[in-house]
């Protein structure tokens, strides 16, 4: 007998920015990408996923481990279209792989086929990513592509806000977490405030969120918090930790097996704004 482990479910959120929006403590917080924008970020995520299952007289324990680490050490915006966007050359470090663990087996470790490469991507207005590297991107690789390198998904209010200001989030987390249009999804986002931190202005940025949600015949339930750095002026995610936790329960492998489990996530990120390089951007414009 098999639990599915839903290792997929968590995924690393990489918030839009936050920029002042006239005097005073109002803020239009939002992602404003611009052409040559320079950035570098080295993030991880772990998350452990332990089920029991019976059937019958029949039970057995299963566990999952999962780690991802991605390392850019320099990222550059070449294209903006309806101000998001939508090119992009990455540079990976090396040190960019990812590693899962099933039960008591050998940890099985994968290179991230760019390590080590820059690579061009852009979105096209279809919605296809184009590359200029050979091999294209399937399954994790995809998601990792769309919600994390390419995508900047935001959270924010949508109008200017205030320090201490909460509003809702709920929508945005959806493509984040796969989730379907019944599940059941609360985020709260908060501005906690902004502050002078090495000379920039920064954002500091709170999240709480609750998801019912079902996954592979279970009905799932997680709760996240999460504490993000935001520059101001760039909107760039120069910190965040994230922490959650996921409690599964039902009955699997069409009603035979009943099945509980439990799991955990935990990311960190730490990024960095590069100062304006001398390489030229071929090709590129900011669309409207």
């Amino acid at each position: 007998m098999r639990i599915t482990i839903l290792g997929g479910l968590f995924v690393v959120f990489v918030f839009g920015a936050a920029r002042a929006a006239g005097a005073g403590s109002v803020y239009d917080l939002s992602y404003r990408p611009v052409v040559g924008l320079r950035v570098a970020y080295e993030e991880s995520i772990d998350t452990t996923m332990k089920g029991d299952g019976a059937n019958g007289n029949r039970s057995a324990t299963e566990s999952e481990k999962f780690h991802r680490q991605l390392v850019v050490s320099e990222e550059v915006v070449t294209e903006v279209r309806g101000g998001e966007a939508v090119g992009r050359r990455i540079t990976f470090g090396p040190n960019s792989w990812w590693a899962s663990k099933r039960n008591e087996q050998p940890a099985t470790k994968t290179r991230l086929i760019y390590a080590g490469k820059t690579v061009n991507f852009r979105v096209t207005p279809e919605g296809k990513i184009e590359q200029d590297f050979g091999v294209q991107p399937k399954g994790e690789l995809m998601r990792l592509l769309r919600n994390q390198i390419l995508g900047r998904t935001s959270l924010f209010a949508g109008k200017p806000v205030a320090a201490g200001e909460r509003w809702r989030a709920d929508d945005a987390l959806r493509p984040m977490l796969d989730l379907q249009s019944g599940d059941t999804v609360s985020a709260i986002v908060t501005l906690k405030g902004v502050r002078e931190q090495e000379g920039r202005q920064v954002a500091d940025i709170g999240m709480s969120a609750g998801v019912l949600a079902t996954k592979s015949e279970l009905h799932v339930e997680m709760e996240l918090e999460g504490a993000f750095v935001i520059d101001v002026q760039t909107g760039v995610a120069v910190k965040g930790d994230l922490t959650g936790k996921c409690r599964m329960a039902g009955l699997a492998v069409h009603g035979t097996v009943k099945v509980t489990g439990e799991g955990s996530l935990e990311m960190h990120h730490s990024g960095r704004i590069l100062p304006a390089g001398d390489r030229a951007v071929a090709g590129v414009a900011n669309g409207g």
